[in-house]
């Protein structure tokens, strides 16, 4: 069935003219935090909620120890030991404004029978006849072929009421029932981190490395935070490996990167979610020509073998991407 405007707006129409026009004042109402990236709705740490004092600035504190220096002939190591003191840590900007809703499994069982009355009155044969040729074989509204379209139209019926908020919570100073997204102080957050680099020269022109990063948190319980904590948006863990040969006789340069990314969950303003573990290589080839040093060409291969996926919350899937660059140095 074809994906048109007009459809859907009948759609609509019929939903609308089966669906009760008021809804009891007792049932029950829920609290809802909004997940703007995927634009559903989930649980609220809402009993929670405190006011939010003005805006201080954030104050660092860094404590390091480290080394760097060679342990073997051909063998590099460097060691940094690290804590991290925020003072009045600044938070991503999330939503402040849980949304009121109704229990869309409650309201069904309250509403439920009044709309399969309606779809089944004789009064309404239109209607059915309607519905059930427009849902009941349309995959759009996982149509399960049953020869009524009264169960599509209970399930979008149910659809609609999760993600319909009703009202909002939210400071007095609001003008309106609107959504807040702000920046706020959370308290004073401690991190402690390590990172491990291990390099190996294995001639003049071949070079191995390998390197670990490890922080100690990537995200932080807050009561009354959205969605009860406040993300970091970074790994916990890191690591990359890699090698290159530099071939001086013709002036080539090869060098192959591999990365692994722990998952780490997201939470800042419109981009909420996880982003999962990932691994990928890099490939890099540079030449400068002996016979003409002012030539210079680079290749780049990003995510050498397609291995798809999302950086961050948000963003696009991306796969292999390579870039060509040539420079020519004129002095």
């Amino acid at each position: 069935m074809p994906d048109l405007p007009i459809i859907n707006d009948l759609i609509d129409q019929l939903i609308s003219d089966l669906t009760p026009a008021t809804i009891p004042s007792n049932i029950p109402q829920v609290v809802r935090d909004l997940n703007a990236t995927d634009r559903t709705f989930t649980p609220s740490d809402w009993t929670n909620i405190k006011d939010i004092s003005g805006l201080r600035p954030m104050q660092t504190y860094n404590y390091e120890f480290g080394y760097k220096g060679l342990v073997a002939k051909m063998l590099s190591l460097s060691v940094d030991l690290y804590r991290t003191d925020y003072k009045n840590y600044i938070a991503p900007v999330t939503f402040v404004t849980p949304a009121v809703m109704f229990d869309p499994d409650v309201l069904l069982q309250y509403v439920g029978p009044e709309i399969s009355q309606r779809f089944n009155d004789p009064q309404n044969a239109v209607y059915k006849t309607l519905l059930t040729a427009l849902l009941d074989k349309n995959a759009k509204f996982d149509g399960n072929k049953n020869g009524t379209g009264e169960d599509e139209l209970l399930a979008l019926f149910k659809t609609a009421v999760s993600n319909l908020p009703i009202g909002v919570i939210n400071p007095q100073q609001a003008n309106g029932p609107e959504m807040l997204m702000v920046t706020r102080n959370i308290g004073d957050v401690t991190l402690y981190g390590v990172d491990l680099g291990l390099t190996a020269f294995l001639s003049e022109d071949i070079i191995v490395n390998a390197n670990y990063s490890f922080v100690d948190k990537d995200s932080i319980p807050i009561p009354g935070a959205q969605h009860g904590y406040v993300a970091l948006n970074a790994p916990k863990h890191r690591v990359n490996a890699g090698a290159s040969y530099h071939i001086k006789k013709i002036g080539l340069n090869v060098g192959a990167r591999f990365r692994w990314m722990a998952g780490f969950p997201v939470n800042s303003g419109n981009f909420t979610g996880h982003v999962s573990a990932f691994h990928d290589m890099d490939l890099d080839i540079s030449w400068t020509p002996t016979f003409f040093d002012k030539l210079n060409a680079t290749l780049s291969v990003q995510n050498l073998y397609n291995n798809k996926h999302q950086y961050f919350v948000g963003s696009p899937v991306i796969g292999t991407m390579a870039m060509l660059r040539l420079g020519y140095q004129i002095r």
